[in-house]
């Protein structure tokens, strides 16, 4: 993460994970529909948002995930095992 995007409110960087996620697994995720879990409810009704109703930034990264089969679903961050684990994983 840049020393901008440190800066990010929440809800952007978010977004970002998951604009990065997806433009990670390109070749995995292009022309699949793909169900995204989080834990953060925002970002479920922001991608059910109007892009004339987003801040410039948003709608950018939103744009970025237009080409992306991709639904989200809130799923309560108790129920998230693997991406708990991994986000307290130690070097």
């Amino acid at each position: 993460m840049t020393s901008a995007e440190k800066n990010y409110a929440h809800i952007e960087k978010e977004l970002l994970w998951l604009v990065f996620a997806y433009e990670k697994f390109h070749k995995y995720v292009y022309g699949a529909t793909v169900i995204g879990e989080t834990d953060h409810k925002p970002l479920v009704s922001l991608h059910k948002k109007n892009l004339c109703d987003l801040t410039p930034r948003l709608q950018r990264m939103m744009l970025r995930l237009r080409r992306y089969d991709l639904k989200l679903e809130f799923k309560p961050g108790k129920y998230l095992i693997v991406a708990d684990t991994l986000s307290r994983a130690f070097d």
